[in-house]
């Protein structure tokens, strides 16, 4: 099972992986925040 900590750590990965790809995409402006619309975790 996966603890808080793992959970927290993969959701900081999650937000550079969007920052990195998605936002570099769009070319968004730097300070602009990404929302995560959805989460599923598998048990």
């Amino acid at each position: 099972m996966t603890t808080t900590l793992d959970l927290s750590e993969i959701r900081k990965r999650l937000d550079k992986h969007v920052k990195q790809t998605y936002l570099r995409k769009v070319q968004a402006p730097i300070n602009v925040k990404s929302t995560l619309l959805a989460w599923m975790e598998l048990v």
